[in-house]
C-alpha cells in the first residue's frame, strides 16, 4: 500500500568538464511540500534582493546583482531549507577517465548521463520500496535530447540493466521527464546542493578545504541514510569493483577527506 509521502527526485550534474571526479545526483523532495517550499524559497529570493530573472545555481557566476559575501549567505540559507525540510540527497560519484570508457559509441555527455542516472534512480526505487512510495524523477536537460529521450524510455520500460541482472525501477510509477535552466526555482535547489557536494568533493588548495569543512558537514545532513550510514544509500562511489591501483588510490583519498570534512566542523 502506498502511503501519503510521495516524492519529486531533481535530477542534477556538476563538474563535467574538470577536476578528477564527476557528480550525477538527485534531492528528494516531498510532495506535498511542494508549495511551502516554493514559497519559503521565493521568500529567501526577496530578502535578498536577488534579481528575479537570474538563474540561481552553485556557480559565483550567477551571484546576479549581489556580491560575493551575500551570494555564499544566500547558497547557505538555501541549504538550510532544504535541511530545515528533511530533504534527502542520493549522488553517483565517478572518475571521469572511469565514466568515459563506458561506451565508446557515445559522447562523454552521454556516457556520463546513461551511467550516472541509472545508478541515481536505482537507489531512488529503493528509498521509495523502504518508505512504501512512489515518486517522479526530473533530469537535468542534456545536449544530447535524442539520446536522453530514448534512455528514459528505456529507463521506463526495462529499469537498470546491470551486467547478469534488471532492476526493475517498480515505485517510479508516475513520470520521467526533464527540465532545463531557468524552468524551475526547484531545479535550482537541487544544483545548490550537488554543486556543493562537488565542490567538497574536489576542493584542493588550503582555502578550498577550509571552506569545504564549513560547507560538507551540512550537505552530510541532507544524505539518505540506513542504520546511521549514507555509503551505498545516499553517497555511491562507483564502479563498485575497480581494477586499477592508481583509480583505487583516488577513491581510498576521497573517503578519507570526506570523512575528515565530516568532522571538522
Amino acid at each position: 500500500m502506498i502511503n501519503n509521502t510521495n516524492y519529486l527526485f531533481i535530477c542534477d550534474e556538476t563538474n563535467k568538464n574538470e577536476n578528477d571526479f564527476f557528480i550525477y545526483g538527485g534531492l528528494l523532495i516531498p510532495l506535498n511540500l511542494l508549495v511551502k517550499i516554493q514559497a519559503d524559497l521565493l521568500k529567501l529570493k526577496k530578502e535578498y534582493d536577488y534579481c528575479s530573472e537570474k538563474l540561481i545555481k552553485w556557480s559565483s557566476n550567477s551571484k546576479g546583482n549581489l556580491t560575493i559575501e551575500k551570494f555564499k549567505n544566500f547558497k547557505s540559507d538555501l541549504i538550510d531549507l532544504c535541511i530545515n525540510y528533511k530533504m534527502k540527497l542520493i549522488v553517483s560519484v565517478v572518475l571521469h577517465k572511469m565514466t568515459n570508457s563506458v561506451d565508446n559509441s557515445l559522447k562523454p555527455d552521454q556516457q556520463r548521463f546513461e551511467f550516472n542516472s541509472g545508478i541515481i534512480c536505482d537507489k531512488f526505487n529503493q528509498f521509495l520500496q523502504i518508505e512504501d512510495s512512489c515518486g517522479i524523477v526530473s533530469f537535468d536537460h542534456i545536449s544530447s535530447k535524442e539520446t536522453s529521450n530514448s534512455h528514459i524510455e528505456s529507463l521506463f520500460s526495462n529499469g537498470v540493466q546491470y551486467n547478469n541482472a534488471i532492476s526493475n525501477l517498480t515505485n517510479i510509477l508516475l513520470l520521467f521527464t526533464y527540465t532545463k535552466d531557468k524552468a524551475s526555482d526547484l531545479s535550482s535547489l537541487a544544483d545548490i546542493i550537488i554543486g556543493a557536494f562537488g565542490y567538497c568533493v574536489n576542493s584542493s588548495t588550503e582555502t578550498h578545504l577550509n571552506i569545504a569543512k564549513k560547507l560538507y558537514p551540512k550537505i552530510e545532513k541532507l544524505f539518505w541514510k540506513e542504520n546511521s550510514t549514507e555509503s551505498e544509500f545516499g553517497l555511491n562511489l562507483r564502479p563498485s569493483n575497480i581494477q586499477s591501483s592508481n583509480y583505487q588510490k583516488k577513491y581510498t583519498e576521497l573517503t578519507q577527506k570526506l570523512n575528515l570534512l565530516k568532522t571538522s566542523s
